[in-house]
């Protein structure tokens, strides 16, 4: 029953989520290209290590690798994770990008959405509508027509914007090109650097009020927080109990297909985080366009049922892996099993405790390991079927 379980689980998200695309295929150290003379008729789902589209998709685009770069032209939108994203091409509707480092020197005829360490939209990039971003460092160099709503640890803002800004950041600057054509709402510890020739054509409004209203609520929070942490806390340690146990039914009745899993999180991290992150993301999307309709309303719940199973699997793995790298700091020693998944278990429960920092982490095992496993769940199928098995 559990082997059952596992496959149809990893098995439907696979199929259901990359039904409707052309998909290239992820291998070790993988370079996947779409040449620039090529044309896709539909959705196109690439993931490598490299991966470049030069060419034209005629649909959406999903992209996820160490490094994307697009050069050619989506008549779509465009999801794309990686540890370094270049988008130098065209984008004819929404972008939503997420990345160690974003550079933007193409074109976004809509929307563009953005999560990194760093971004930067150059001067030769252009976006057509809205921006909205969170991230270490963002800056912004192109015109952009209507609203930006930022939150980032430093903001620099270096032309014009045609609609409001609101940012909630640690550092504020306007360069001397800057103009908000509309009105300017921030919230920040530090003050605004309007440098000379910077303009603000609306009203400039520092948001405090939020911060009142937080104080205020904090005084109630606090008892209810006090009441309700010894409970928080017991539910955390019944969940990684219960995760211990799961996890040794994974390591004795499926030991290959677990090292397969725990290997991609260890040599394909970035592929693993980029892929479970679409993953993460259009599950539900998918889940939702089922159950309104009558006759795939049970397949809707199934894959509900598969997605949160999935992100309860998904801190098993990515412990045997932590276990693995902090015994084999100290010792030389073979460890059973259950010493390392126990152990990888006790720091991801001692780490996702901290506050701000524990819920990243959790998020970021939840991406890593649904990631992991469906790449090794494709791996698996690829391997039947080069065996004439399906």
């Amino acid at each position: 029953m559990l082997r059952f379980l596992a496959t149809f689980l990893l098995a439907s998200m696979a199929f259901i989520i990359l039904g409707n695309v052309v998909f290239a295929q992820t291998k070790q150290n993988t370079v996947v290209v779409l040449p620039k003379d090529e044309v896709i008729d539909t959705n196109y789902f690439a993931a490598g290590d490299t991966v470049t589209l030069s060419g034209t998709v005629n649909g959406d685009a999903y992209l996820a690798g160490g490094v994307v770069n697009i050069e050619g032209t989506v008549n779509g939108d465009l999801m794309v994770a990686g540890g370094v994203v270049y988008i130098r091409g065209t984008v004819t509707q929404d972008v939503r990008v997420a990345g160690g480092q974003v550079i933007i020197t193409g074109t976004i005829e809509r929307n563009l959405t953005v999560l990194g360490g760093t971004a930067t939209i150059a001067d030769s990039g252009r976006v057509g509508s809205s921006v909205v971003g969170a991230g270490g460092s963002i800056q912004i160099y192109s015109a952009i027509p209507k609203d930006v709503t930022i939150g980032a640890g430093e903001l620099t803002i270096g032309n014009t914007v045609g609609g409001n800004v609101f940012a909630a950041v640690g550092v504020f600057t306007m360069s001397p090109s800057a103009n908000i054509e509309g009105n300017l709402t921030y919230m920040s510890e530090e003050p605004l650097n309007i440098q000379k020739g910077a303009t603000v054509s609306g009203t400039i409004k520092e948001e405090k009020s939020l911060q009142a209203q937080k104080d205020q609520f904090q005084d109630k929070a606090k008892a209810a927080a006090k009441a309700g942490k010894s409970i928080m806390y017991t539910a955390k340690v019944i969940n990684i109990i219960t995760a211990f146990l799961v996890g040794l039914l994974f390591i004795f009745l499926f030991p290959k297909y677990t090292a397969t899993i725990t290997k991609q999180i260890s040599e394909k991290t970035w592929t693993s985080m980029g892929v479970g992150l679409l993953t993460l993301i259009l599950t539900p999307l998918i889940a939702i366009l089922f159950l309104v309709t009558i006759v795939g309303m049970p397949v809707g719940f199934l894959l509900i049922v598969a997605y949160v199973f999935c992100i309860f699997f998904a801190k098993i793995f990515v412990s045997l892996v932590v276990g693995n790298k902090l015994i084999s700091m100290v010792s030389r020693e073979k460890y059973h099993h259950a010493v390392v998944l126990g152990l990888g278990l006790l720091v991801y429960l001692i780490v996702s405790s901290i506050p701000v920092l524990g819920s990243v982490m959790v998020l970021l095992t939840v991406i890593m390991g649904i990631g992991a496993m469906l790449l090794a769940k494709i791996e698996y199928y690829r391997l039947l079927a080069d065996k004439k098995m399906i």
